[in-house]
């Protein structure tokens, strides 16, 4: 065991008596005695001083006593420092390895600086943290695309051969964006690449390399992207089960069934600020608790048994005042309706007004026992606010039924279709992009589109509120109707592959993905981190699947740092052309814009454009 493995196991910080001098000498000489070459003798010619820095050496003058033959004239370096780091590079690899680790353990740059000075004692400047990351990315990249392709082809195809669902992040328009093929199947990241754009020809690029690296998939899985479907075309072919993801498919159609309705019952709710005015009742009850409310438990109590807990001595306004405050924030809970859906699966504003039309029916109803029709001036004065508030609210907007109507007969159309395909979970939860995957259908029960749709044809017949939305669940089914179903591929007798019915697994990564993201800086909004990021920074989330080490035959990670110092020049390469490609990008550094010559030199620029323009015409 070496001294890096013991340090690893060493949990605590470092002793001092451990830490090794800074700058000490360490000697190093090839073995070689014979060049491979000419067989010729090796002679020590020449000496060269570098300073490596390394988690088990520290900070060593390490002097490289080159050799060289003495009839061909080639030069030897010694092979224990071609081991330690990459050439022309001070830092070595089990360094780069840990810090890529650390960061993947999701700790900030900080963290890792902290961490590899207390464990190790070694002093690793903050700014080249960032660097040693992308770095092992690069080496890394390498190593899957050029070094593992042919075992983890071998691994699909002993596994019946790979599903392909493929899909980008989606941040704010003009931020690059990260597309990742992911293998349905083993669950193996398999590709990525970074791009401006959804766009056939970047799509293009990373179906072929796929396809070069791991072979032709047994289907594909997106969602309803036009992009993507032609540049599955063009780089695969149109000979293999094409799918979109049915829950997407499922977005759409109810986007387009609520969207008229949905949208103006928005504005008369808006324009009529009674969410604005309940609100603010509510906190002024909920300011008012300390002299005006009743306990929790105590308001339990007086719901369960009026009568009891009046007879102990509560008072009855008091009591009131807090079924006021009770009332106004189950109002206010609506979303609990939605079930952690959001729209269109559910109809947020649809579900606050039924609230509060069942509010104001449930206090009129105890207003109309009174033989007057309300209670005593005084006697119930919030309550009587509440009601005249909702009250108005109803009466002056009319068309708020038109739209409820509407959206109703659009929500039982749109429950049949989900019914149709089967968009439930086996515990009987909606299906959405946070829980778990809808389950699988047996061909022999898949039922007929042109059934269902007959189906909605006859409902449709019942009422004219039911016409639009049928209408527009039939163009959708038309559209769409060969990539809904057929999710069951035999691949022979024995094995029979089902197919994912939706793109979740590709939500669910770039969720995961993106959330460790956001613990680790910080921030909600991830564009500019998305905008920066190395195109490999997904395809490194193999890394945490022991499934994925075990095929391309590796334990820990820290197994890399002997096989990327065979991999130094392809790495060296890779790092070239993703700053060759970086220098292209159109984001703007900020340190170009707040330099304090900026305006000065932009002037001169565009003055110099005008005089040549001038000058040409």
């Amino acid at each position: 065991m070496d001294r890096f493995e013991l340090l690893r196991q060493f949990d605590q910080p470092l002793p001092e008596f451990c830490i090794l001098p800074e700058h000490y000498r360490l000697d190093m000489t090839s073995d070689l005695t014979e060049c491979t070459e000419c067989m010729g003798p090796l002679r020590i010619q020449w000496a060269v001083r570098v300073h490596p820095v390394s988690l088990s050496l520290g900070h060593p003058s390490a002097v490289l006593h080159v050799k060289c033959c003495q009839n061909c004239g080639k030069t030897v370096y010694p092979e224990q420092y071609e081991q330690l780091s990459p050439k022309n590079w001070q830092y070595s690899y089990e360094t780069m390895i840990e810090v890529a680790k650390l960061r993947h353990d999701n700790l900030q740059d900080k963290e890792i600086q902290q961490k590899l000075q207390l464990n190790y004692g070694v002093t690793i400047p903050l700014a080249t943290i960032s660097v040693l990351a992308n770095r092992f990315l690069d080496y890394y990249s390498v190593f899957h695309y050029n070094h593992s392709a042919v075992a983890i082809k071998t691994y699909l195809k002993n596994n019946g051969g790979y599903v392909l669902h493929i899909d980008g992040t989606c941040e704010t328009k003009g931020c690059q964006m990260h597309f990742s093929v992911i293998d349905g199947i083993s669950d193996i990241i398999l590709a990525t690449y970074k791009m401006k754009g959804e766009n056939k020809k970047d799509i293009s690029i990373l179906l072929k390399k796929c396809v070069e690296k791991f072979g032709h998939p047994l289907a594909v899985v997106c969602d309803l992207s036009q992009q993507i479907k032609a540049a599955v075309q063009h780089a695969i072919g149109s000979d293999i089960p094409f799918f979109v993801c049915q829950f997407h498919f499922l977005e759409k159609v109810g986007a387009k069934i609520f969207d008229q309705a949905y949208t103006e019952l928005c504005k008369v709710v808006r324009k009529s600020k009674i969410k604005a005015s309940i609100y603010s009742l509510y906190k002024e009850l909920k300011r008012n608790s300390g002299a005006g409310l009743i306990p929790a438990e105590e308001l339990k109590q007086f719901m369960d048994s009026p009568e009891t807990a009046l007879k102990q001595g509560m008072r009855n306004s008091q009591a009131r005042r807090s079924m006021a405050y009770i009332l106004l924030e189950w109002i206010l809970d609506f979303k609990t309706e939605a079930n952690g859906e959001y729209y269109p699966f559910s109809i947020p504003v649809a579900e606050y007004v039924k609230r509060c039309q069942r509010a104001m029916e449930a206090i009129g109803s105890v207003f109309n026992e009174n033989k007057n029709g309300k209670l005593e001036k005084g006697k119930c004065k919030t309550l009587q606010t509440i009601y005249e508030k909702l009250t108005d609210f109803f009466a002056n907007n009319e068309c708020i039924s038109i739209y409820m109507d509407q959206l109703q007969a659009g929500s039982e159309i749109f429950d049949k279709t989900r019914s149709f395909l089967r968009m439930q979970s086996e515990k009987g939860q909606p299906v959405n992009r946070q829980n778990c995957e809808a389950p699988q259908i047996d061909v022999s029960e898949e039922v007929s589109i042109e059934l269902f749709t007959k189906e909605l044809e006859m409902k449709a017949e019942e009422s004219d509120l039911y016409r639009k939305p049928v209408q527009t669940v039939k163009k959708y089914f038309i559209k769409y109707e060969e990539n809904l179903s057929g999710h069951m591929i035999r691949i022979n007798e024995n094995i029979v592959i089902n197919v994912y019915r939706t793109n979740n697994i590709m939500e669910h990564f770039f969720g995961a993905f993106k959330r460790r993201l956001r613990g680790r800086i910080g921030v909600r909004n991830l564009r500019r981190q998305i905008d920066l990021m190395h195109p490999a920074a997904m395809l490194a989330e193999n890394l945490g699947k022991e499934k994925y080490m075990k095929i391309v035959g590796c334990n820990d990670v820290h197994d890399f740092a002997s096989i990327f110092a065979q991999y130094d020049q392809e790495a060296w390469e890779e790092q070239n052309s993703r700053k060759a490609a970086e220098n292209k990008s159109t984001h703007i550094p900020k340190k170009m814009i707040r330099n304090k010559t900026f305006l000065g030199n932009f002037t001169d620029a565009l003055k110099k454009s005008f005089a040549f323009l001038f000058k040409a015409s």
